[in-house]
């Protein structure tokens, strides 16, 4: 298998290269020399001789490829949420972007929203939660969550107390070192 190519084969992409596909161009060498040179080799040796074949691959000016979405399109993402889109190449998760429309104010750094009873199908403004992003861990990692919207909150809660709680003995024990020294 020939891996290299020769200065015979240099020349014949020289003289081959336009008005073909890199795939048309592999499969042509190969039979010309009868030899097993792979595609990414021509793809190297064009790049590195800044060969261009020609052929436009874009779409012409002032039209869009048949797979563009709308503005508002939904799919489920890999996780299970849904995506929203919002603008031109932009899109959001849709409890986020319910949200931000509802409050009329966006969401804060170190924030999350939550859905209050753990369907992320459900995107009722009151089944959406403001959490701080160490609360909803604590809460997740404590079962803190829950299928009602109350108990979730109730939950959240409880696992905001704890985080603040050990943030404050984490504060004293700092504070003791300081004072020992």
């Amino acid at each position: 298998m020939v891996t290299r190519l020769s200065r015979e084969m240099k020349i014949f992409i020289f003289n081959n290269y336009l008005g073909k596909t890199t795939f048309e161009l592999t499969s042509l060498l190969n039979q010309t020399f009868n030899s097993n040179i792979a595609r990414n080799t021509i793809i190297s040796f064009k790049k590195k001789n800044k060969l261009r074949s020609g052929i436009i691959t874009k779409f012409p000016p002032n039209t869009k490829p048949h797979n563009i979405k709308p503005i508002g399109y939904e799919f489920v993402n890999s996780q299970g949420y849904t995506m929203i889109k919002t603008e031109e190449n932009k899109w959001e998760l849709k409890h986020h972007y319910i949200y931000k429309n509802k409050t009329g104010g966006g969401i804060p750094k170190g924030y999350s929203i939550i859905f209050g009873d753990s369907n992320n199908k459900n995107f009722d403004i009151d089944n959406l939660i403001l959490v701080r992003v160490k609360d909803k861990l604590t809460a997740k990692n404590k079962h803190l969550l829950f299928k009602d919207v109350n108990t979730t909150k109730t939950g959240i809660l409880i696992a905001r107390l704890l985080n603040d709680t050990a943030c404050l003995r984490k504060e004293r024990k700092n504070d003791r070192k300081i004072n020992n020294i």
